[in-house]
């Protein structure tokens, strides 16, 4: 059986179904690569590839995996020529290791050690670092921006290029920039499975797409959330309503545990958080909110201090 499934995949993924007019019938085979279920031994494609398209050429097999999964994912899947072939477990494992945040993003990896947050498997240190909502964060004066893709970094160069978990905030002027997150019919499928994989076989290793999860997960607790991210650019949604993007986040994080060794975004929560807690921040959010809530409203301010300013002029010339 698993020599017929094997076979399958390898004339799969090096078939080009651009070519068929029905292309949109075979869009689940794509999702059906990533169940984790689905998964054969690695090792197994190896030695069916070598017979089919000739030895010694693990390579081509794993960047021929990764093009045909590339359109399920949001932002760059890398591809690290350094990995041998023997090191991947699976077309999921594969998949997952490229799919790494950038090495020159601004994430941070550093461990928790901090007193206050023992272990994030508890849920009182869990709740010590949590972000607050994407309503709550802007009425603390956080502003949300759409972080571009690197089109200059295509993929299969060394330099890698953006993902969706090169997320940033800026504390000096309170902008939380993240790319695009494209939400869809099978985003929730795609997503679950590499979280499930990260749970169970590879536990105390970096998880990269739990770690997103729980940023999504804080940011979005109703549909409120989800439509001020997509008025930013920062969701697409794809499908029906907000609130079906908010059930979906929803479901990705429910039963998770949370490792403590490679939380990607422990210093960003930390700092989003010191934010939050400005009162300056939050009085900021309402004077904009009730007095510049519309181009409008800069017209008056600025008519108010023009004349202000030609009334002490006038003033000044009457009685100098």
């Amino acid at each position: 059986m698993l020599v017929l499934d094997g076979c399958f995949i390898i004339e799969l993924i090096g078939y080009d179904f651009e070519e068929i007019p029905n292309y949109r019938t075979f869009r689940g085979l794509e999702l059906d690569l990533v169940l984790l279920e689905n998964q054969i031994p690695f090792f197994v494609l190896c030695e069916l590839f070598d017979l089919i398209r000739g030895p010694d050429r693990h390579g081509l097999l794993m960047k021929l995996v990764l093009l045909f999964c590339i359109k399920v994912f949001p932002g760059y899947l890398s591809y690290m020529p350094e990995r041998r072939s023997d090191e991947v477990k699976h077309i999921l494992d594969l998949i997952q290791t490229n799919w790494y945040p950038s090495p020159h993003d601004n994430t941070s990896t550093a461990t928790l050690h901090d007193p206050s947050i023992l272990s994030l498997t508890s849920t009182d240190s869990i709740s010590s670092i949590l972000i607050p909502t994407a309503t709550q964060l802007k009425d603390a004066n956080v502003k949300f921006e759409r972080k571009e893709y690197d089109r200059v970094a295509e993929m299969f160069r060394e330099r890698r290029g953006t993902t969706v978990f090169d997320v940033d905030f800026n504390q000096d002027n309170g902008l939380m920039s993240m790319p695009a997150l494209v939400i869809e019919d099978g985003t929730e499928s795609l997503l679950r499975n590499l979280i499930a994989y990260e749970q169970f076989f590879s536990i105390h290793e970096p998880a990269p797409v739990t770690d997103y999860a729980l940023l999504l997960n804080c940011l979005i607790n109703s549909s409120k959330d989800v439509q001020i991210l997509c008025q930013h650019g920062l969701i697409r949604n794809c499908l029906s309503s907000d609130q079906e993007v908010a059930d979906i986040v929803y479901r990705l994080v429910e039963k998770i545990t949370y490792y403590s060794d490679n939380m990607m975004y422990v210093d960003m929560f930390n700092r989003i958080n010191t934010h939050h807690k400005n009162p300056w921040n939050r009085a900021m959010a309402v004077y904009h909110r009730d007095y510049f809530s519309s181009p409008w409203a800069y017209v008056s301010f600025v008519a108010a201090l023009v004349l202000l300013l030609l009334t002490a002029a006038h003033s000044s010339s009457i009685n100098p």
